[in-house]
């Protein structure tokens, strides 16, 4: 009952942790801390070596003059471009407004456009977007194109419309969006297209592309604009490429924050250029689903428990809580290199709350059960035992089990001579004195006092913990018993009472366990050879002997001895001495065969001194 009420209340507290965080994260709380710890997953790659960029630099500005340009010079950079023979150009400026040099200017850019292979931006001013099943689509509410004079003659459009998340990193590109009824697709797809690539992988209809980033700022190679004009540069950096044009220039202000460029900003350009190379690659990453989030978090939390539900030690606890962490973010690593993007704020706080939770929880209610088995089992275990029992609770499970235990029975002789010679209070001081006395020597010598019983113990050796010479240990304990006594006797002798102890001792396989009501339990043991042990006690007093073993428990006794014993057919008053390891000496003299309640057949009975 208890443990099925710890269990629950460690299911309650992993249930309240992965609920909690489930809330936080629905709420989009730690977003940006995701968004900071999954940007460290990126590492450098190698280009496909398939996209430039030509750049409008420093460099350009130099030597052409101040931006912007006449519309000429771009049609001069487009034409040299052209005849390198680049499989697409992609121009990443905004036409959407005549030239200040006048309509000549434009029309010298719409002819260049006319000769080659040409795609030009569209940017939507603002973008609607709608949430469904995870995935945001995006609406434009209002459009930039370029003049119709230079529009007519372009090959196509894309838009060049980044997504910044809410901490204004850019990740993300719209794939495409809706505009007056028709997809446009985004500047990077629509380069891709248009340059005739055979992709190895499809790209995926999803309406948004994460961008896999491969590097830093100047990761994709940059060429100079006036280096093109001035024809500085190899017919093959340029043939059979897609380039894309555009401004690098910190001046020109074209810059954003990418995953890979916090303390140097990418230009708009670049990240296009980024795009590209995530769909020639192949190398898509999407983040996993919320549900599969929420499923993690909920996992992560009861492995926790699970645990430290299972583990006791705790330097095998902090091992495996630290294992399972690694184990989790190593996968995450993994998967994000097959293009999976896992949370790990979530689950890795998941994980560690309910592991604290659990393991506050288990150590507080554990100090109170041990405490509890401390104090029921203090007055008939002994410390060492105890301490056994608190790490091995289930040693004590209701019920009983079959097991080979030493059993002990001692009764005071002349008791009733002793009780009416004495004053109430007198009696009750003796018999305290008295079994705290054999309880302190049984404790001492590893054995269990199961009961007393008016002036009687009761108690036995080898249960609940293992204890493979038991015999030896109880024997020890009858002999100590009887040295006490001595003290006993002579305080009472001098009031002119005289009493003495029968103590009897029996091996053998007997039921041990906590037995009684659901209300009241004892740890006990009983069976036929629990009656044989407390039938030899009797026995003292007619023998008038002090202790009396069976023939099983001297056999076991015999066991641990350091000189050979051999006790084969022993006959009446045959004797046997047996040495124990630290001088400790046990004389056994055979007192026959006697009939015992409950017996059928007789059994071989030895006074041990």
């Amino acid at each position: 009952m208890i443990k099925r009420k710890k269990l629950l209340t460690n299911i309650a507290i992993s249930l309240l942790v992965s609920g909690f965080l489930s809330g936080l994260f629905i709420g989009g709380y730690f977003a940006k801390s995701q968004f900071k710890v999954a940007d460290r997953l990126f590492l450098p790659s190698k280009t496909t070596g398939q996209v430039l960029i030509v750049a409008i630099d420093n460099k350009s500005i130099s030597k052409i003059g101040q931006w912007p340009w006449p519309r000429k010079v771009i049609a001069l950079l487009i034409d040299s471009l052209g005849s390198l023979e680049p499989s697409i150009i992609g121009v990443d400026i905004n036409f959407s407004e005549e030239s200040q040099f006048g309509k000549a200017d434009d029309e010298a850019l719409a002819d260049a456009l006319s000769s080659n292979n040409v795609v030009l931006p569209k940017e939507a001013s603002s973008l609607s977007k709608i949430k469904i099943d995870d995935k945001v689509y995006f609406r434009a509410d209002n459009l930039i194109s370029p003049i119709d004079v230079l529009a007519k003659q372009a090959i196509s459009f894309g838009h060049v419309n980044v997504f910044p998340d809410n901490d204004g990193i850019i990740r993300n590109i719209p794939n495409y969006f809706n505009w007056d009824g028709q997809r446009l697709n985004s500047f990077a797809t629509t380069l891709v297209k248009e340059s005739g690539i055979i992709l190895k992988t499809l790209q995926p209809n999803e309406p948004m592309l994460k961008v896999n980033f491969i590097g830093p700022s100047s990761a994709i190679k940059y060429i100079s604009a006036v280096d093109v004009i001035d024809k500085n540069v190899e017919a093959s950096e340029i043939k059979d490429k897609i380039i894309i044009i555009g401004a690098t220039s910190a001046d020109l202000h074209d810059t954003q924050t990418t995953p890979t460029s916090r303390s140097r900003p990418m230009p708009g350009a670049e990240i296009h250029a980024n795009a590209i190379e995530t769909i020639i690659s192949g190398k898509y990453i999407f983040p996993v689903s919320d549900t599969w989030t929420l499923f993690v978090i909920f996992l992560m939390s009861f492995l926790a428990l699970a645990i430290v539900l299972k583990i006791r030690r705790l330097s095998l606890l902090i091992f495996f809580a630290g294992i399972s962490l690694i184990s989790y973010n190593l996968i995450s690593l993994l998967a994000f290199e097959y293009g999976k993007i896992f949370n790990l704020i979530y689950p890795n706080l998941a994980f560690v709350l309910s592991f604290i939770a659990s393991t506050l929880f288990q150590y507080f209610s554990e100090g109170k059960e041990k405490d509890f088995l401390r104090r029921s089992f203090q007055q008939y275990l002994s410390p060492s035992v105890i301490d056994q029992i608190i790490d091995n609770p289930d040693k004590l499970k209701l019920g009983g089990d079959k097991k080979d235990l030493t059993i002990f029975f001692s009764d005071i002789r002349g008791f009733t001579t002793l009780t009416e010679a004495t004053s109430a209070e007198e009696l009750v001081s003796f018999l305290n004195r008295y079994f705290t006395a054999v309880t302190e020597v049984i404790l001492k010598n590893k054995g269990v006092v199961d009961k007393f019983i008016g002036d009687a113990v009761m108690a036995f050796w080898g249960a609940p913990n293992e204890l493979d010479n038991h015999a030896l240990w109880a024997c020890r304990a009858s002999l100590e018993i009887k040295a006490k006594l001595v003290e006993f006797q002579k305080e009472w002798k001098e009031k002119g009472i005289n009493f003495n102890i029968g103590i009897g001792i029996n091996s053998g396989e007997v039921i041990v366990g906590n037995m009684g009501s659901d209300q009241r339990f004892d740890y006990t043991v009983i069976g036929d050879n629990v009656n044989v042990a407390s039938r030899l006690e009797g026995l003292n007093k007619q023998f008038s002997t002090n202790i009396i073993v069976s023939l099983a428990t001297l056999k076991k006794l015999a066991k641990s001895a350091i000189n050979k014993v051999e006790i084969l057919e022993p006959k009446e008053w045959d004797k046997f001495d047996i040495k124990i390891e630290g001088n400790i000496q046990f004389l056994a003299r055979c007192l026959g065969e006697v009939m015992v309640k409950g017996k059928t057949k007789p059994i071989l009975i030895f006074e041990l001194s």
